[in-house]
């Protein structure tokens, strides 16, 4: 999750870019809007692999005796890392905004690190059913043992939770929060049939009403601003 600030020209069309979430092993897609580009979270470890890099980091894959895996590292100001996998432990969790991806355990997978709340006030993308409003949370890891073991949880943000048992796959990431996907149990490690993590969301707050917009964006106000939120690419001009 990535914010900041823009001054813009009156007259002119932004490019506004909501990225896919990532399937398998691959790192999710850019998010954009003006000169704010948010990377893509990283990609779980596979069977025997360590997690990749991205906005925030995919989790240590499952390891033997004698591996350790890493989590991939997250970006400065955008996510953390995930968890490391030990010897003989379950795969770890990935990285979310706001929290670390959880290592695995002897049983149990890791949970997903969680995300942070949306801090555009007037904006919905993220909601909870308590009211808050998280974004970029990871995605928690698989386990095969039940009922003697426990999948991660997803973290807060559109986080999916880990797969339970050798026949099921994870929790795909919630669409429009950036949340990562659980892992599911593939045992030779390709992820090709893994599920895919969360699209992305752009959201621009202006004290400038737009005057057209593409995309369909949601349109809300907070105080004297408007509120854009962008579940699909478009543009906007001011």
């Amino acid at each position: 999750m990535l914010t900041g600030s823009n001054s813009v020209n009156v007259g002119s069309t932004y490019t506004v870019t909501v990225g896919g979430g990532g399937g398998g092993a691959s790192q999710g897609n850019t998010s954009a809007v003006f000169t704010i580009s948010a990377t893509g979270g990283g990609y779980g470890g596979t069977y025997h692999g360590a997690g990749g890099p991205g906005g925030s980091g995919g989790g240590g894959g499952r390891a033997v005796s004698g591996q350790t895996w890493l989590g991939g590292l997250g970006t400065a100001g955008q996510g953390l890392s995930g968890g490391t996998t030990y010897q003989n432990n379950f795969p770890s969790g990935g990285g979310g905004a706001g929290q670390k991806g959880g290592n695995g355990g002897l049983y149990n997978g890791g949970n997903g690190g969680n995300g942070l709340v949306n801090p555009i006030t007037g904006s919905t993308s993220g909601q909870l059913s308590g009211g808050s409003y998280y974004l970029a949370g990871g995605g928690g890891a698989y386990s095969v043992f039940p009922p003697t073991s426990t999948p991660g949880t997803g973290g807060l943000g559109g986080g999916g939770a880990g797969g339970y048992g050798s026949s099921y796959g994870g929790t795909p990431g919630t669409a429009n929060t950036g949340g990562g996907a659980g892992s599911g149990y593939y045992p030779f490690g390709t992820g090709s049939s893994a599920p895919g993590g969360g699209s992305g969301v752009v959201v621009v707050s202006s004290p400038r009403a737009a005057a057209s917009t593409t995309g369909s964006p949601t349109v809300t106000t907070s105080g004297s601003n408007t509120i854009y939120q962008f579940n699909n690419s478009g543009s906007i001009t001011f």
